[in-house]
C-alpha cells in the first residue's frame, strides 16, 4: 500500500507520521480487500488558525470504493483523529453498497 503524508506550510514530525501511517495500517486491514492506497494532507487554516487534515484513499474491486475524510483543530494530531474518524465512517458507510468490501473482524 502506498501511504503519502503532505504538510503544506506545516511540519510534520516523525512520531505523529508513524501514528498515522500505523492507524492507517491497522483500519485497512479489517477489510478483506485491502486499501492500495492512501494521501494524508496537512495545511495551516485561514489567517493561521489552527490546521485542516484531509484524508483520500482508495480500495480496488469490481466497484471501486474512494473514501474521504477531513476536519480542522488549533492541534494537529486532533485535526488527523477527526478526520481518521470521518473517512472511517465513511468507508463503513460505502462497504453496505459494496460486497468486496466485507469486514474481517466483526468487531469494528
Amino acid at each position: 500500500m502506498t501511504i503519502v503524508v503532505s504538510g503544506h506550510q506545516v511540519d510534520i514530525d516523525a512520531d505523529l507520521r508513524r501514528e498515522m501511517v500505523n492507524d492507517i495500517l491497522k483500519m485497512s486491514g479489517k477489510f478483506e480487500t485491502r486499501m492500495t492506497s492512501c494521501h494524508v494532507t496537512f495545511e495551516r487554516g485561514p489567517h493561521d488558525l489552527g490546521h485542516t487534515c484531509e484524508m483520500l484513499g482508495h480500495f480496488p474491486g469490481n466497484k471501486d470504493i474512494v473514501a474521504s475524510g477531513a476536519d480542522a483543530s488549533e492541534d494537529i494530531s486532533l485535526a488527523y483523529r477527526k478526520a481518521l474518524r470521518k473517512f472511517e465512517s465513511q468507508v463503513l458507510r460505502q462497504k453496505k453498497s459494496v460486497p468486496h468490501l466485507r469486514l474481517v473482524d466483526s468487531n469494528f
